[in-house]
Formats: C-alpha cells, structure tokens, sequence
C-alpha cells in the first residue's frame, strides 16, 4: 500500500498558518509528523486529525493603524509604493505631494491653526486638493472638503456649523465669500488659489497665495509633527443643508 506524505509547507497551507508555527506545533507534539532528513512529513489521516479536533487557534495579526499623513510619508520611501497622483494632466510623485503638504501644513500651524481646528477645503479634484488634505492632517486639523459649486446659502450654513480657523479655496470662491461675514469669525488665514483678490470680509485673518506656499516661495515655516487629533477624526463631509442647518457624517484616520 503506497502511503501519502505531505510537505510542510503544502500543510501550512492547509492549515492556514505559517511555516514556522507548524513546525512549532510538530515539535511539541500537537499535530503528528515525521522527519525525513531535515524536512518535515504529514500523512493526511494526521492532519485531518488535527484539523477535526480544532486544537490550535490562529490568531489574526494585528493591524497597525497608520495616520493618513504617516502613510503618505512611508509611500515616498518604500519601492514597492513608489508612484504619484496625476489630475487634469498635472502630475506629481508622493515625494513632492509630501513636501508641499509639509509647506502647507507648517504654514497652518504657524498662522494659528491648532490640531483639532477645522479647516474648510473648497477646491475643484485637483493635486492642490490633495495636498491641501494632507496638509492639514500634518497640522493635526480636520479638513473639511466641499464642492465649488456649493450654493452661497449652504457654504455658509457649513462655516456656523464647523467655525472654521482656515480656509483653503480658489479664486471664485474667494470672490464669492468676500460680501459675507457670517462664518468667518474664527477664520485666522486663508489660502486662495490663482490669488487675484484681497477679502475685505475679514478683519484679522491672513489672506495668501496658495501656490506661493505650495512653491515654496513663502518664508519656511517650522512643522511640528507632535500634536494628537481629536478623536483621531480624518474629515467632515456635510451632505447638505435641511431646516436650515447643515448636516453630514464624520470619519476616522483608523488605516
């Protein structure tokens, strides 16, 4: 009668677990085996025992969680995430996605931006979108991301309810935002996009280029790295406006 012997790593697969837990399990006797040489060898009736009396419990690795900024940071490292972000024919490698967030985010820290601050990202899907996301996870802030093409009436309902302390927007929306105050009383900068207006609506905020900083042209800002979040909170997407205030969801950085 001709009997079977299966290899060791042909029964690791069967079992699920990695080769050096198995040979764990064979040299303490809890499933049976014989080595032949150097190499292990399982007859079937053995491993079907093993599987039947469930006597090994394999636990599930741990997963680590990751900010959102950290990941980004390992991605410009690690060969294997090597790549970049392309929009609208504009490209960049995650190096240099994670060097202008750097610029931005010191920028937001240094202008008064706090962790757990809002900061209100009205752009159109752009690499400056992008950035500006990381950007204020670095600084340890919430971003809060909504389409350009909001109504008036509801982009303001959206600044009483989250009391922004930053703004980052482009130029129409910047145009748009200087005939009203409502909402802008916490706002300490804003950063506009293809910056060609000033914004008389407020008083003490800093009004900045956007890409002057993205460029690196604005003076070096000292980042700090340090600062917990909040809850751990990563956006806050408002789906609209109803009875007058606005409502959405909220979601964490547990990647």
């Amino acid at each position: 009668m001709k009997i079977e012997l299966h290899s060791a790593e042909e029964v690791a697969v069967t079992l699920g677990v990695e080769l050096d837990t198995l040979y764990r399990y064979a040299r303490k006797g809890r499933i049976h085996g014989m080595k032949v040489g150097k190499a292990w060898r399982f007859l079937d009736a053995d491993v079907q025992e093993f599987l039947q009396q469930q006597r090994y419990s394999v636990k599930p690795t741990a997963i680590k969680t990751r900010p959102l900024a950290e990941i980004l940071r390992r991605a410009t490292t690690e060969s294997s995430l090597q790549g970049g972000i392309a929009c609208h024919g504009v490209e960049a490698s995650y190096a240099e996605v994670d060097a202008a967030a750097d610029l931005l985010a010191g920028s937001l820290q240094s202008n008064g931006v706090v962790p757990g601050g809002r900061v209100v990202i009205v752009l159109p899907n752009s690499l400056e979108f992008v950035v500006g996301c990381f950007a204020v996870w670095k600084a340890g802030a919430i971003p809060v991301p909504e389409d350009p093409l909001i109504r008036d009436e509801d982009l303001r309902q959206v600044l009483e309810e989250c009391v922004p302390q930053a703004m980052i927007v482009d130029r129409g929306v910047a145009e748009r935002l200087s005939t009203q105050r409502a909402g802008l009383e916490n706002v300490r900068v804003v950063y506009i996009k293809n910056r060609t207006c000033s914004m008389s609506c407020l008083d003490k905020a800093r009004v900045e280029s956007l890409d002057a900083v993205l460029e690196g042209r604005a003076a070096p800002k000292v980042l700090r790295f340090n600062s917990p979040i909040p809850a751990k909170l990563a956006a806050i997407d408002y789906a609209g406006v109803m009875a007058g205030q606005a409502t959405g969801v909220t979601s964490t950085q547990s990647l």
